[in-house]
């Protein structure tokens, strides 16, 4: 699994490369948001599983 999360932060910075740390957390914040709206809206939860 930590292989797997260690790929995964490799590609979300070369994703994200372009921004800067103040925009990825801009970024980040608003998609969470966003996921909150949609899963509240299905009546699940957010969050890891």
């Amino acid at each position: 699994m930590r292989r797997l999360d260690g790929v995964v932060a490799g590609i979300q910075d070369d994703l994200l490369e372009p921004l800067s740390a103040a925009e990825r957390t801009q970024l980040t914040r608003l998609l969470s948001r966003v996921l909150d709206h949609h899963v509240a809206k299905q009546g699940l939860e957010s969050g890891p599983t």
